[in-house]
């Protein structure tokens, strides 16, 4: 057979689909003949006229419940908006005096920057003013963050410096709070992105080698060295020296520093740098496999 040729078994599916749809559509209407008024013995034009009449009156009484139905529909929808309007325009108002969603970091863009992070915990521990304590409030940051972390309130009494971006041999720390012969901090900031291949690793050698150019020596029983792993939920990093802290409390320290500062200006920074840090401190609350926010950085 030639390929365009019609299939015979094709035609005899359509003929007995064709047929069903008729069978149904004689039963429909014997249903509703029998449902109708008129006699069964009425002449067929007088059923059919009334069939026609009975299908015209429901459709029409169908259209008008569905006009019933959009109508108050119409009337729930505008209701709708007039209260989300209202509920807008209030928030508005409520919003003027205390403009809630404000976010300095937002703004700037510069929520996720570990960077200006940093810079704003090395401001805050310094208490040099001529370097990058220009608050100069003097040590009062660096001991509520003493205070925080459980470390040795003594650390503050004498001179100390603070830097950022510190090179060592093999990698380059945060921030580091330092003084000769005392004691030492190392800080390593992570905010979204991972820990690097064997980072803390290699950082825990470099502080070592730090201790030792500052006169410490590192392996001395309660060696004043600390390393902090600084995260916004705490994570645990793969050297255990570092110790897993969250942003949550570097945010009670800069409140707290708030509370303290004479200065309104720098009053306002850090209680809205706090406000904006713990936004985003929040979004990443949940507790990361192997998180220890509450372990106390003690030496080694």
């Amino acid at each position: 057979m030639g390929g365009d040729e019609p299939d015979p078994d094709d035609a005899s599916e359509e003929v007995r689909v064709r047929a069903d749809l008729f069978r149904l559509l004689l039963a429909g209407h014997r249903e509703l003949a029998r449902r109708s008024a008129v006699a069964a013995g009425s002449p067929l034009a007088t059923r059919f006229g009334r069939l026609l009449g009975d299908f015209a009156s429901t459709r029409s009484r169908a259209a008008a419940a569905g006009r019933d139905r959009s109508r108050a529909d119409a009337r729930g929808f505008a209701a709708l908006l007039g209260g989300f309007a209202d509920a807008r325009e209030l928030r508005r108002a409520r919003q003027e005096g205390v403009a809630d969603r404000f976010n300095l970091l937002d703004v700037l863009r510069l929520t996720f920057n570990e960077v200006r992070h940093s810079m704003v915990l090395a401001w805050l521990l310094d208490h040099d003013m001529d370097r990058l304590g220009t608050h100069a409030q003097g040590p009062a940051g660096f001991r509520l963050f003493l205070a925080e972390f459980g470390l040795p309130a003594r650390y503050a009494d004498g001179p100390y410096r603070v830097r950022r971006e510190v090179a060592g041999d093999e990698s380059i720390v945060d921030v580091e709070v330092a003084a000769r012969g005392r004691f030492l901090i190392h800080v390593e900031n992570k905010l979204l992105a991972a820990e690097g291949v064997d980072q803390t690793d290699r950082e825990w050698a470099d502080i070592r080698r730090r201790a030792a150019e500052l006169g410490i020596d590192p392996d001395a029983a309660d060696a004043p060295v600390h390393a902090l792993f600084l995260t916004p939920a705490g994570a645990r990093p793969a050297n255990p020296n570092f110790v897993p802290v969250s942003w949550r409390r570097v945010v009670r320290v800069l409140e707290a520093f708030a509370e303290q500062a004479r200065p309104a200006d720098v009053r306002l920074f850090a209680r809205h740098y706090a406000k904006a840090v713990r936004a985003f401190a929040s979004s990443h609350e949940t507790t990361q496999p192997g998180s220890d926010d509450d372990v106390e950085p003690t030496a080694r």
